[in-house]
Order: C-alpha cells, then sequence, then structure tokens
C-alpha cells in the first residue's frame, strides 16, 4: 500500500494531471499499471511548508482509510495524529 502526499494550488488541476499521467511518477505507475487511486484527504489551508511536514508524519498516519486498519502502536504516537496535523 502506497501513499502520495502532495501540495497544489488549485485539487482539480492537479488531479486532472495525475489522471492524465503529468503528476507525479507515483501516480503515473499507479496508471500504468491500472491501479486505482483517489483523494482521501484535503487540508484546505496547507502549503508548502505543510506539504514537508505532513510528508515526514508519512502517508499512512494520516490516511483516513489506513488509520482504521493499521494497529495505534504501528502508528504515530497519540498527540501526532491527523486532527492536530490540520493546524500546521
Amino acid at each position: 500500500m502506497r501513499h502520495y502526499v502532495g501540495f497544489a494550488p488549485v485539487l482539480s488541476d492537479r488531479i486532472a494531471k495525475h489522471r492524465a499521467s503529468k503528476g507525479a511518477a507515483a501516480t503515473a505507475r499507479a496508471n500504468a499499471l491500472g491501479i486505482g487511486w483517489r483523494v482521501v484527504r484535503v487540508w484546505r489551508d496547507a502549503d508548502r511548508e505543510a506539504e514537508k511536514s505532513l510528508k515526514k508524519l508519512g502517508g499512512v498516519n494520516l490516511c483516513p482509510h489506513c488509520s482504521k486498519l493499521i494497529p495505534r502502536s504501528n502508528r504515530l504516537k497519540q498527540g501526532q495524529g491527523p486532527n492536530e496535523v490540520r493546524s500546521i
């Protein structure tokens, strides 16, 4: 399972680029292999600095779907979860 975290001033434009395999290498490869992907979380007031901080936390720790599947002991320590990240 892979997670991609990225910044985009206009989300719809960035998604269109990813769908056309002109965005990140990760989404281009997923498209080429026929692997589906979707946007699962959006931080509306984020900027490039927030993107860097989010990447350091790791995508799986931020994913609302995976966080239900992965035992808490394998995720971030309590108090460092996605709710706290929004304020970056």
